[in-house]
């Protein structure tokens, strides 16, 4: 049987579909040819995008981005950065910190930098990590004259948070008020941290809540309250995180399994301090609203208490309404 010569048609229009769909994907795909990009210059001899920035950075198609390792001047009279093909005119000249130096904050910085790296007499710095993050972002001033093609002293001082890497930068960035990308400009200077803090894990604390299905018959069901594990983020206010964490409630798996509080919702802290061996704990009104019954009261009592005695420090804890204490949770 003779075919439609439509058929013929769909068949090569399908078929060169097939063939551009293969061709995108083996041009697309990132070291197709085995090589693995590790560093700025593998980045580059792969032939991947180079950014005209200073220092240069080269983007693989799979978003890693790759900073050319330079050494940063730390003084040049007359604006000139040695490289291997000769000397280019450098736009910035950094003179604190230097490339590889350990910093601290707050940090002074100071340089000169040609009157085109100035927005109205000012530029940022940034201290960002090993990780990109930026710590602390501040402008430093022109000390003259800035509306100029020539070089113009610069200092100003950077306050930071403390890194949680040891190595990180400080990047001197050309004020670029255009937005645009091609008119924008950056200077890393490596540095090393003098402070960096420990990787905090989030702890576990213990709150406490009334639970029926768990009563035996030796227990009051108004002064016995049992305990539940939440994980919480580090914190040096671990009793008032605790406390915080028993005024959300119980969970809805929590519910499920009983759980309760007697504890009306919004309530807030008004003032924690823990003082030798007593821990005082202040709240607004909302604690003892419509908390009628001597029962209630004393489960509300208990929750308090007990989540705040599972910490070393506490061995007493007094409650108050509004700085009241005489008349705090009365039945």
């Amino acid at each position: 049987m003779k075919k439609n010569p439509l058929f013929y048609v769909v068949f090569a229009g399908v078929l060169i579909l097939v063939i551009l769909g293969i061709w995108f994907f083996t041009r697309n795909t990132d070291d197709s040819n085995g090589t693995t990009v590790s560093s700025f210059e593998e980045c580059v001899a792969a032939g991947y995008s180079v950014m005209e920035s200073y220092p240069r950075q080269c983007r693989t198609p799979d978003g890693r981005l790759f900073t050319e390792e330079i050494d940063v001047p730390t003084t040049t009279p007359n604006g000139d950065i040695p490289d291997g093909d000769g000397a280019v005119q450098a736009p910035i000249s950094i003179s604190k910190p230097s490339s590889g130096s350990t910093i601290s904050s707050p940090l002074s910085v100071s340089g000169e930098a040609r009157g085109t790296w100035y927005f109205e007499g000012s530029f940022p710095v940034r201290v960002v990590d090993a990780n990109g993050t930026e710590l602390g972002v501040a402008p430093v001033q022109a000390e003259g004259e800035w509306m100029t093609e020539a070089f113009v002293p610069f200092s100003g001082t950077i306050t930071f948070s403390t890194p949680t890497t040891k190595n990180g930068f400080v990047v001197f960035e050309k004020d670029n008020p255009s937005g645009l990308p091609s008119q924008g400009a950056e200077v890393r200077v490596p540095v090393t941290f003098a402070v960096v803090s420990e990787e905090k894990k989030p702890i576990n604390v213990q709150v406490y809540f009334y639970n029926s299905t768990l009563l035996n018959d030796q227990q009051d069901e108004c002064t016995t309250v049992f305990a539940v594990t939440r994980t919480i983020p580090y914190t040096q206010a671990v009793a008032r995180a605790a406390l915080e964490e028993l005024l959300k409630d119980a969970t809805p798996e929590e519910r499920s399994q009983g759980y309760g509080s007697a504890i009306n919702t919004g309530v807030k802290i008004q003032k924690l301090t823990i003082e030798n061996g007593t821990a005082y704990v202040d709240f607004n009104e909302r604690i003892q609203e419509q908390v009628g019954g001597s029962c209630k009261v004393s489960l509300i009592r208990r929750q308090i208490t007990e989540t705040l005695n599972q910490f070393p420090t506490v061995d007493e804890v007094v409650i108050s309404v509004n700085g009241n204490v005489e008349e705090a949770l009365q039945p």
